[in-house]
C-alpha cells in the first residue's frame, strides 16, 4: 500500500479526532503525573486538560472551536486554580489575556492563516500555563506545528491551501509547558 493524500484520514475525520484527543489526554496525564503536585493542583490540571482536549478534538474534526466549551472554559480554567491560591488565579487570568492578545495580533496580520477561534482558545491555553509558561507553550506549539506543516507540504500529502487545526498544537504546548513550570 502506498502512502498518498487519499489514503490518509482527513483532518475532519471523527476517527482522527478521537485518536488525537486520546493521545493528547494520555500525554497530558503523563505531564501532570511527572511533577509532584498537591491533590488540588492535580484535580485542577485534570479538569483543565479535559476542557482543552475536548476543544482540540472537536476543532480537529470540524475546524471550529466550539463557543459552548470555550466560553465556559474561560471562566472554569482560571477558577480551578483558586484552590491553589489567589496568585495562581491572577497568573492564570493574565496568562490567558496575554495569549489572547498575541494570537489576536497573529490573526490580524496573518490575514486568514489563523482564525479567531484559535485566538479564543489561546486564552484557555494561556490560562492553563499562566504567565510563566507562555513562552514555552507558544514555542512548542509553533515549532511542532510548523514542522508538521512543512512535512505534509514537502511530501505532497496536503496542499498549501489546506487548513490544519492549530488548537491541538496549543494543547501540546500547554502539556510541554506543564512539564517545566508546574
Amino acid at each position: 500500500m502506498t502512502l498518498s493524500a487519499e489514503s490518509l484520514p482527513t483532518a475532519r475525520s471523527p476517527r482522527t479526532a478521537l485518536i488525537l484527543g486520546a493521545g493528547l489526554f494520555a500525554f497530558g496525564l503523563l505531564a501532570i503525573l511527572y511533577r509532584p503536585l498537591t491533590v488540588m493542583e492535580t484535580l485542577s490540571a485534570c479538569l483543565t486538560l479535559v476542557v482543552l482536549v475536548a476543544v482540540a478534538a472537536y476543532d480537529s474534526a470540524t475546524l471550529r472551536a466550539p463557543n459552548s466549551i470555550v466560553y465556559p472554559g474561560a471562566v472554569i480554567i482560571p477558577l480551578t486554580w483558586a484552590a491553589t491560591g489567589l496568585s495562581a488565579v491572577i497568573g492564570s487570568f493574565i496568562g490567558g489575556v496575554l495569549a489572547l492578545l498575541v494570537t489576536s495580533v497573529l490573526v490580524i496580520i496573518g490575514r486568514g492563516s489563523m482564525g479567531f477561534g484559535d485566538a479564543k482558545f489561546a486564552f484557555l491555553a494561556g490560562a492553563a500555563v499562566g504567565i510563566g509558561g507562555l513562552v514555552i507553550m507558544f514555542g512548542a506549539a509553533f515549532v511542532v506545528g510548523g514542522m508538521l506543516a512543512a512535512a505534509v507540504l514537502v511530501t505532497d500529502l496536503r496542499k498549501r491551501d489546506d487548513s490544519i487545526a492549530f488548537t491541538p498544537f496549543l494543547v501540546g504546548g500547554v502539556i510541554v509547558a506543564w512539564m517545566f513550570i508546574r
